[in-house]
């Protein structure tokens, strides 16, 4: 049985950060999550939100391109495209988290 000076519930933005300056602060560390790094935020809330957010607003750009000079033709949107986008950026954060938490020796 492995003994901890912390334990951190969670690894969203505030328990990965609170956990990656334990331990670089001194402590033994051990970040309790029971999904997928990243939390909530990240792998199904703000951070996925933001994004489908972020391609209407582009969408919407495209088509309000007329009002500045540009002939702009839109396709038709492929929705599973942009799900797919999504998901890979989901993916690499959530690896480049894993990443810095593996480095600093924390166990989750």
């Amino acid at each position: 049985m492995n003994k901890y000076d912390i334990a951190v519930i969670g690894s969203g933005p505030g328990g990965f950060t609170a956990a990656v300056r334990a331990v670089q602060l001194g402590a033994k560390v051990a970040v309790i999550e029971k999904s997928f790094t990243g939390g909530t935020c990240l792998n199904c809330g703000c951070i996925p939100t933001k994004f489908l957010w972020q391609a209407l607003k582009t969408k919407q750009k495209i088509q309000k391109s007329y009002e500045y000079g540009f002939k702009a033709v839109l396709e038709p949107v492929i929705f599973a495209n942009i799900i797919a986008k999504k998901d890979r950026n989901i993916a690499n954060i959530r690896k480049g988290m894993e990443m810095i938490l593996s480095s600093h020796k924390l166990d989750v």
